[in-house]
């Protein structure tokens, strides 16, 4: 999700210097990241003009929550034609009018999440989005609440013929959803094929349908519709209706059952091309085998969460859907080796998530997917899985064009050998996530020392060794966490070395893969400045995590900055070693930083806030909590220089009155112990 920018370059004089037609300048720009676009928009007056051409804004959402005075001045301002909107926590009334009259007609998406809005604003609004295709209504209570909205069937008939191109209805976590409000949204939308009912309190038991619609009073053809109940049979009943155009269904975290996938797999005409089913715990191997053995054409299917699966679902998937491009079973923790063993029949999946499968092993994971070379995986999820180095290598060396890897808690699988497997032959990733790896080191990222292990036994020798030169003094008293600082050390020591006296390297950097856009390396608490300074050089690098990495310091964010321009969000939790002047190297080199997360980091003062108040003009979003050396007046002097501040966490900070005990007065001395009683 993108957050657009609304304003014009800031010199209306600035000429092009390269006289290219405006039609090749557009070209360019379609293969730029929203970023870049805003940047190469600030040149000149006719890079701008191209930057507003409508095919490069078919893909961004403009966002507005809470207070949306200042942004709405910009949209009505603007000349760019914005099509896609998410409101969040708005209330829309009467002074949004304006807004509604420019965009409306030419609105594709909108999404109103937790927004207040009356039944005749929200139909006046929706009457207007003639090109409407998509349109989400999440937690929105208050239009739902009194049972009235879209009750008048002149305003169905209206909205029917506005939202002939509404193709996507997503009415997800409205717990006052009924079978009636239900029916009369979807009257409106006469060619709907994606319906997402995700979170919704759905009956799925005959028994309470039964209550609500006796046989001897139902009559199908002159049914009036519960406003009191949801259940399952009435968006039966629209299923069976739209057969032929319903292609997407998501019923994820409700009580679906078997009975309910039965019959929805047996409806004539109905062919999905993809289901969501996540947390919907009811379900079991009898339901899931029911639906594909029938609907055999699914593409897309996420069962993440259905922990009464087991290999057999996993087995009938295999055996039925054929063309399936994604799937996801995170966290079916019933699933062992010999369902995903039957992955190797899927030849067309692209991704896959088995995340948190904790019966799943590497051989398991290496049998399904690893069989022969296999060019169609781009996204593997495997985070927590029981695997080892082998199984790494060989998804390495077999998944050539993978673009997302995720291997997040793999404690013994991702070491600096397997991660120079990664850098080998993983040259398309864009998403690499290491979270909790800590077997990882600078000399698995710079390639340096690949190939001579330095083994713990070894370096706690030669600290002995040079400590006490005497023979007589070799026993080392440090306890176990003592050595691993210094071991640690060590190997940082000896990768420099080999970087500092070594002209070629002996292995594979990190750097080569130079489309990395998202890297996750928190917790991998052996990557130190020498990573950062010979490893990190993205010209596309945009989300970096180095929570927990304890031995970065002022020395590689420097370098960081300087070496990754596009950086947007940057994660620092619990970086003890970070101070004032590593954070004025991030804010000065980091001109894109829109999300900074540095709580925890015990030695930033106010220094650093100055700082950041002074140089990130693009800011969004703020984390200092427990950064115990700042001040809460600080923090809000500096929210106030910061305008596009809409996230700020300051929890655990000074405030003047803990100030002034520090510096003022001394405490008062505690109470005097108790005297003790001795006993009669």
């Amino acid at each position: 999700m993108a957050e657009s920018n609304l304003s014009a370059p800031g010199s209306a004089n600035n000429q092009s210097q390269i006289d290219l037609p405006i039609e090749i300048l557009i070209y360019i720009m379609e293969y730029l990241p929203l970023s870049d676009r805003i940047i190469a928009s600030q040149v000149c007056r006719a890079w701008y003009e191209a930057s507003q051409d409508q095919k490069l804004h078919k893909e961004e959402i403009v966002v507005l929550q809470e207070n949306i005075t200042r942004q709405l001045g910009c949209l009505l301002n603007s000349t760019t034609s914005f099509q896609n909107f998410y409101f969040r926590d708005v209330e829309l009334d009467s002074k949004l009018i304006p807004f509604w009259e420019k965009y409306c007609p030419k609105m594709r998406y909108l999404y109103l999440e937790s927004c207040v809005v009356t039944e005749r604003m929200f139909v006046e609004i929706l009457s207007s989005c003639c090109h409407l295709e998509n349109l989400m209504i999440n937690d929105c209570h208050e239009l739902m609440m009194t049972g009235r909205v879209l009750e008048l069937e002149l305003d169905v008939l209206k909205l029917r013929k506005a939202l002939v191109n509404l193709k996507g209805l997503s009415i997800t976590h409205n717990r006052y959803m009924s079978d009636a409000i239900f029916y009369r949204f979807v009257s409106t939308a006469p060619n709907l094929h994606e319906l997402d009912l995700t979170g919704c309190q759905i009956s799925y038991h005959m028994g309470l349908y039964k209550k609500f619609y006796p046989p001897h009073v139902v009559d199908e053809s002159n049914l009036v519709l519960s406003e009191t109940v949801f259940t399952f049979n009435v968006i039966l009943k629209f299923i069976r209706e739209q057969a032929q155009k319903i292609k997407v269904l998501k019923l994820g975290q409700t009580l679906v059952d078997n009975s309910a996938l039965s019959q929805l797999g047996s409806v004539h005409g109905l062919n999905l091309k993809a289901i969501y089913l996540e947390s919907c715990n009811q379900l079991t191997n009898i339901g899931l085998t029911n639906l594909v053995s029938v609907q055999k054409s699914l593409t897309c299917l996420d069962l993440s969460g259905c922990s009464r699966l087991t290999d057999h679902a996993l087995i009938a998937i295999c055996h039925n859907l054929v063309n399936l491009t994604s799937l996801s079973i995170q966290s079916c923790r019933a699933v062992t080796d010999i369902g995903v063993a039957e992955l190797a029949r899927l030849e067309k999946l692209k991704c896959i998530n088995l995340a948190q499968c904790e019966m799943v092993t590497g051989q398991g994971v290496t049998s399904g997917l690893c069989q022969k070379i296999n060019r169609q995986m781009q996204n593997l999820h495997l985070g927590a899985l029981q695997m080892d180095e082998e199984s790494v290598c060989k998804i390495a060396t077999n998944l050539p064009c993978l673009r997302h890897l995720d291997l997040s808690w793999c404690f013994s699988a991702v070491t600096d050998r397997s991660m120079q497997v990664i850098c080998e032959y993983l040259l398309s990733l864009n998403t690499l996530e290491l979270a909790s790896c800590n077997k990882i080191s600078d000399a698995g990222i710079t390639g340096m020392t690949a190939n001579e292990t330095i083994s713990d036994s070894a370096l706690e020798a030669s600290s002995a060794f040079e400590e006490y030169p005497d023979p007589l003094h070799k026993i080392n008293l440090r306890s176990r966490a003592e050595k691993e600082i210094v071991n640690d050390a060590k190997r940082k020591q000896a990768v420099l070395h080999k970087i500092t006296y070594n002209d070629e390297s002996q292995g594979m950097c990190l750097v080569r893969i130079q489309g990395l856009q998202k890297i996750d390396l928190s917790g991998c608490n052996r990557v130190t400045d020498v990573g950062l300074l010979y490893a990190f050089n993205f010209p596309a690098l945009q989300y970096l995590d180095l929570s927990r990495c304890q031995q970065i310091t002022a020395i590689g964010l420097a370098a960081l900055s300087e070496n990754n321009p596009s950086l947007e969000t940057l994660v620092m939790n619990s970086c003890f070693n970070i101070t004032d002047t590593g954070i004025l190297s991030v804010v000065k080199g980091l001109k894109r930083l829109k999300h900074l997360d540095i709580q925890g980091c015990r030695q930033l003062t106010d220094a650093s806030l100055i700082a950041i108040g002074q140089h990130c003009q693009c800011l969004l979003y703020l984390n200092v909590n427990s950064c115990i050396e700042m001040t809460v007046g600080t923090v809000l002097e500096m929210e106030k220089k910061l305008e596009t501040l809409r996230t700020l966490y300051y929890v655990g900070l000074k405030t003047e009155s803990s100030i002034g005990e520090n510096f003022g007065c001394s405490p008062a001395p505690p109470p005097p112990p108790r005297k003790k009683h001795s006993a009669r």
